[in-house]
């Protein structure tokens, strides 16, 4: 205590000791800029008064807090790092947090923390890491939360998390957002589902549930929290069956294997504890709706079964996931897919649909994943909401049409596995915002365009097994980088290419494309029939690492 009375204080560090108890009251009422408490024994709950602080940096990290974190952080608007992980800190977060709007670094891992994360994280404009790992938070991963304009690092894995949307889904791809150990249907690395049924059958709603919906950056923040107020967020009862669920209805699923329908018979008819399917709350409403359903692998199947039939009545899916089963039949047509508002993933690969390009599903206005089968047509072009398209190891023939150039919001387009050949048309030059592009194990031919290796966020070009001919420089680069194989084509300078004998056999016999012209022309050019501009390749530079986490070593002495 003795020094609260050191008034012209400015930098306080007693980290590595065993201090216990609480810490007093007054200690936010100095003038400090730098607080590290990290590494002690201290415990019981953080003063109400925290907020008060002018401090810069908080470091309280590995000791054995208590209770909530208290809503008067949001005060402390000079904060730029605050790390109070590894305690056991509970309750939920309070939406003030959003106040700290100078903050780069926020870190509660490794605590007993629960609920939503606030939407009021949307205006840490400034944030570069985010560490909410370790606990006990669940529901959607926020979009906004994701387009954050500075974040470097975002980590949630190890916890209740359900639902992540297409901003989140490029942060994986960038590997800048660690969503393992959840339980995301559709993702990798989850708990399984018996782990999350558990923590769902158990788990208590926010007391300021309410007001995580508030975004205090918002113009008319103050209204939306009046709004928010009257509004009641209780939580709707489990969702009833729905029509296409009912016993009734069950029964034109006549082959399941595994006998998941089963489940479907529950007494309570709650559909959230059904095998195959996930509950959160719709985004715009708040009530708990059936979120997610995923039938992979399953071997549904039955003459009368029309995945038609379970779409209509699912109006709140937002991912649809049924592939290798036995489904055939109709599909939903557009104007029923469009009422279906959040549905951005839907993947029936691995069934027996026939016929041509489903073109129902460009009237799904959110799709951001599309997984199906069929021919590509030029009309896939128009489908300009599609972020991921994958259409690997069918049979697809003929070249590509040059209309893939104007698809500039996908981040992923895998055709690799199939009997595609010609050039790589130059209109991929205008896939702007590709990440990952597989055209891997096919025939296509002639040399790679330079145009394709410079866009800018290209992490993953796969071309290996086809009969390219060129590489220019910036491809070069890629190769150096690990970011382009190009193995087992017929680029004579390069190693692991096919044989000559190979090579020449492919040549004698090809046919150009019907299209061939076609495929130098650059769509998103101002005059787009010449093929000529390069693009500038974007440079990024990592932020400047934190300076609160060099306190949790006790090597670090170090000043301000």
């Amino acid at each position: 205590m003795s020094v609260l009375g050191a008034t012209s204080l400015t930098f306080l560090d007693i980290r590595f000791n065993s201090f216990s108890g609480p810490i007093p009251r007054e200690l936010f009422n100095l003038d400090l800029d730098v607080l590290f408490l990290n590494n002690n024994q201290f415990t019981q709950q953080l003063p109400g008064n925290i907020g008060s602080t002018p401090a810069l940096y908080l470091t309280f990290a590995n000791n054995h807090f208590t209770g909530p974190i208290p809503s008067s952080i949001g005060r402390a608007k000079n904060l730029l790092e605050v790390l109070f992980l590894n305690n056991n800190l509970t309750g939920c977060l309070p939406y003030e947090i959003g106040f700290l709007n100078e903050s780069t670094v926020f870190d509660v891992s490794c605590n007993k923390l629960t609920g939503p994360i606030p939407h009021s994280f949307a205006c840490l404009t400034k944030i570069e890491i985010l560490n909410l790992a370790t606990n006990e938070f669940y529901g959607p991963v926020p979009e906004m939360v994701c387009k954050l304009p500075n974040l470097q690092n975002l980590s949630l894995s190890g916890n209740y998390f359900t639902l992540v949307g297409p901003e989140c889904r490029k942060l994986i791809l960038l590997k800048r957002l660690d969503v393992g150990k959840n339980c995301i249907l559709n993702l990798p690395n989850q708990r399984t589902a018996e782990q999350c049924r558990e923590f769902f059958s158990k788990h208590r709603k926010c007391p300021n549930e309410k007001s995580l919906s508030i975004i205090p950056c918002s113009k008319n923040y103050r209204s939306t929290a009046a709004k928010f107020d009257q509004q009641s967020t209780v939580s709707a009862p489990p969702p009833k069956s729905y029509d296409a669920l009912s016993p009734q209805n069950n029964k034109a699923i006549t082959c399941d294997p595994n006998g998941v329908t089963r489940s479907w018979n529950r007494a309570d008819r709650n559909v959230c504890r059904f095998d195959g399917f996930t509950c959160a709350e719709r985004p715009d409403t708040r009530v708990l709706s059936v979120a997610a359903a995923n039938f992979n692998g399953y071997n549904f199947g039955g003459p009368n079964f029309q995945v038609k039939d379970l779409l209509d009545q699912l109006v709140d899916l937002s991912i649809f996931h049924a592939n290798s089963n036995n489904f055939a039949g109709n599909l939903p047509n557009e104007r029923e897919l469009q009422n279906i508002k959040f549905l951005f993933e839907l993947d029936l690969s691995n069934n027996k649909y026939t016929g041509g390009f489903p073109m129902s599903v460009i009237g799904g206005t959110s799709l951001t994943f599309l997984d199906i089968s069929g021919p590509i047509p030029s009309s896939i072009g128009s489908a300009k909401n599609l972020q991921e398209v994958l259409f690997l190891n069918n049979n697809f023939t003929g070249c590509l049409p040059y209309e893939i150039g104007f698809l500039n919001n996908s981040t992923l387009f895998d055709v690799s596995c199939n009997k595609l050949t010609g050039p790589i048309p130059h209109s991929f030059a205008c896939l702007a915002k590709i990440q990952i592009l597989n055209l891997a194990t096919n025939e296509f031919y002639g040399p790679v365009p330079e145009m394709v290796c410079k866009l800018p966020y290209l992490q993953n070009l796969s071309l290996s097994g086809n009969y390219f001919t060129q590489v220019g420089p910036e491809c070069r680069k890629l190769i150096q980088l690990q970011r382009l194989d190009v193995s087992n084509n017929c680029i004579l300078d390069l190693p692991n290419q096919k044989s000559a004998q190979m090579c020449r056999e492919f040549f004698s016999m090809h046919k150009q494309c019907p299209n061939e012209k076609s495929l130098n022309i650059v769509p998103c050019l101002q005059d787009y029939r010449k093929a000529s501009t390069m693009f500038d390749q974007k440079s990024t530079f990592a932020a400047t690492p934190p300076r609160s986490y060099d306190a949790l070593s006790p090597q670090n002495n170090f000043r301000f």
